[in-house]
């Protein structure tokens, strides 16, 4: 007895199993004995990424591996690859901010979201300032280690060390100023005798 292994598959790439048959691009299906184990494997095209199976039992990026003992349907799924280098969609403070607070955290929000462990101390400084730097959904913190002074301009730079979730990395420095308050000097009293 023999059963039909068919592969559907979106996007540009191919697919091909260990035994031959199946070369897809233009073969799609092929017929293989009861218990027999089929091995799939996906290749993108330039610009495409491999992003997954679904049914016949595979998941994941990995090769596929059917047992044929029914009729059986795969897809492979690709998609196009993330080519474009991530960008700084905000910061806060904004660029030439004045009259920020001494105890600011300063902020990064990046326009998708980034690969956390690139986001450091050596790649989000502020200059003239020690902190930590924490990443969360599409945002890095910097967060000083102790108050910034006051009537002061700081440069915050992010480094083209920092890169997106597919290696894509920033394709320039992005920097940006802000200047904390001004210390107000306490009031005088005057005393004036009756």
């Amino acid at each position: 007895q023999t059963f039909t292994l068919t592969v559907t598959k979106t996007g540009n790439g191919t697919v091909t199993s260990n035994l031959g048959g199946i070369n897809c691009g233009a073969t799609c299906s092929a017929s293989y004995a009861s218990s027999t184990s089929v091995t799939l494997s996906a290749a993108p095209m330039v610009g495409s990424v491999f992003s997954g199976w679904s049914g016949g039992g595979c998941i994941g990026t990995g090769t596929c591996n059917v047992t044929m003992n029914a009729t059986t349907s795969v897809t492979a799924t690709f998609i196009q690859a993330d080519a474009t280098p991530p960008t700084v969609s905000s910061t806060s403070p904004a660029n030439n901010a004045t009259g920020v607070a001494i105890n600011s955290a300063i902020t990064a929000t990046f326009a998708e979201t980034m690969d956390a462990a690139t986001l450091t101390t050596a790649t989000f400084t502020v200059g003239g300032a020690t902190g930590t730097v924490t990443y969360s959904g599409i945002t890095a913190t910097f967060t000083p280690s102790a108050s910034l002074a006051h009537s002061t301009t700081y440069t915050a730079t992010i480094t083209t060390g920092v890169s997106d979730l597919a290696g894509n990395a920033m394709a320039a420095n992005y920097t940006w100023t802000f200047t904390t308050l001004s210390l107000t000097p306490s009031p005088r009293f005057a005393y004036v005798a009756n």
